[in-house]
């Protein structure tokens, strides 16, 4: 595997790491309102700042998928072999 596809191949792991973590948020999201819900409770850190801490977690790693499938397209175009040669 050249140094390209090594890169490559990382990269599009931490993507795919990062998209199955905006999935594992959303599921939780789901259950913590289904719970506060059921127990009448309420979230007062979304009360203060309009967000709950896990709606922005969400979207952090959301901006993070999105951010690394860039780099990913980016990469393919632009990553030249010599360039990945050590040394450079």
């Amino acid at each position: 595997m050249s140094e390209k596809d090594r890169l490559l191949a990382d990269l599009v792991r931490r993507q795919q790491s990062a998209e199955r973590l905006v999935a594992e948020l959303t599921e939780a999201r789901r259950l913590s309102e289904q719970i506060l819900s059921e127990t009448n409770g309420r979230d007062k850190f979304k009360e203060v700042t309009g967000n709950s801490s896990i709606e922005n977690a969400i979207e952090s790693a959301r901006k993070m998928a999105e951010t690394l499938a860039r780099q990913i397209e980016q990469f393919k175009v632009i990553a030249r072999p010599e360039d990945l040669e050590p040394g450079c």
